[in-house]
């Protein structure tokens, strides 16, 4: 089983062990945008838009190629044959079984009113928050203010006000970057 975790800081584990991720910032920033829409095909003109804004079409597709043939390598073989990574000419695809990633299940959990008190513990932090990347970024608002939603209904649906003034209040206040 692989495990994600993408909220708070990047942590992967293969079957509990932990895995080590030797990689440039790119490819990162790769996986985790074809994390975060996983088992939806991503054209590739996107991506090269994302990560090489800069860049002519032929060098960002390139870079492109070479990105996602290093993460190929950065990630454990998977079983029953199949490949982490569905690519087409136009296309990528994160998918296959046998993984799980925080952030999803944390929207999953986020969903469901007898859930919200497992997407609040899910909720390890912002969405990588080593990473400063524009797109990232606006991910990152996205599901810290669904944390504050889930967090603000599991606390009206329990009553519990002192749980509310000691993690409501302080996360309002991170997204508003107000300290009082």
């Amino acid at each position: 089983m692989l495990k994600i975790n993408l909220l708070g800081h990047l942590r992967v584990e293969v079957d509990g062990a932990p895995l080590k991720l030797a990689a440039n910032q790119k490819i990162i920033v790769l996986w985790a945008y074809l994390l975060l829409y996983a088992n939806t095909p991503v054209p590739r003109s996107l991506l090269c838009r994302l990560l090489w804004p800069d860049s002519d079409d032929l060098t960002a597709r390139a870079n492109l190629r070479r990105h996602l043939y290093q993460l190929r390598q950065l990630l454990p073989p998977v079983a029953n044959e199949q490949l982490w990574l569905q690519a087409s000419s136009e296309e990528i695809r994160w998918q296959g079984d046998g993984y799980w990633i925080d952030g999803a299940a944390f929207e999953q959990a986020s969903q469901q009113s007898d859930s919200l008190e497992l997407a609040v513990d899910l909720y390890a932090g912002e969405l990588l928050p080593e990473l400063n990347v524009e797109w990232l970024a606006v991910e990152r608002t996205r599901l810290h203010n669904l944390y504050i939603s889930s967090l603000t209904r599991s606390v009206c649906r329990n009553g519990e006000v002192r749980l509310a003034r000691q993690r409501i209040l302080p996360a309002a206040r991170a997204a508003t970057g107000s300290g009082r």
